[in-house]
């Protein structure tokens, strides 16, 4: 039998906080609450896309006000560990974050369309692979690039993977992959 994934979509004709919140609240009810979705204690990939640093009406993909509302909504209902990232994922207005006993362990920022970092090879190389290793230890399974296969599930050039909470899904198979 073939499940499958849910989505909801919502009007939001502002980018006012509580509007934002509302919906947010809203969908994650239709879907049955965040409670269904994901175990407070369960480590979780979240990428919001935050593709460069840009004044909020200039916001690329995802506007800062859903990552915000996000961060207070899971706070909120308890998923202190998922409003920690995105916190973190403000403050440097995008990139890579790892939360690790329920702190942040390591964040590469990647301000270059949310893609790149400027700080140079040896650097984003050595705290990547510092972070690969920690997401290893916490279940990401061996053979799987955590951090690369989040930054390229969301672009649009790549419509046939998406990620979901049960992992990752083949649009055209119908199927997820089997890891």
């Amino acid at each position: 039998m073939n499940k499958k994934s849910k989505v909801i979509l919502l009007p939001c004709n502002s980018y006012r906080e509580e509007i934002v919140y509302e919906n947010l609240e809203i969908g994650l009810e239709l879907l049955g609450g965040i409670e269904n979705i994901v175990g407070k204690e369960e480590s979780v990939l979240l990428k919001p896309n935050l593709l460069k640093k840009a004044e909020v009406d200039k916001a690329v993909i995802t506007h800062p006000t859903v990552v915000g509302m996000f961060a207070r909504l899971m706070r909120e209902k308890g998923y202190q560990d998922m409003a920690l990232a995105v916190q973190e994922l403000i403050r440097t207005q995008g990139g890579y974050t790892l939360i690790a006993d329920h702190k942040v362990f390591d964040t590469l920022e990647l301000p270059v369309m949310g893609l790149m970092s400027d700080a140079g090879f040896r650097y984003s190389h050595i705290k990547l692979k510092r972070m690969i290793e920690k997401a290893h230890e916490m279940g990401v399974p061996d053979g799987i690039a955590p951090f690369i296969t989040l930054s390229f599930m969301a672009l649009p050039v790549i419509p046939e993977i998406r990620i979901t909470p049960r992992g990752i899904y083949d649009v055209c198979t119908g199927e997820f992959y089997k890891y």
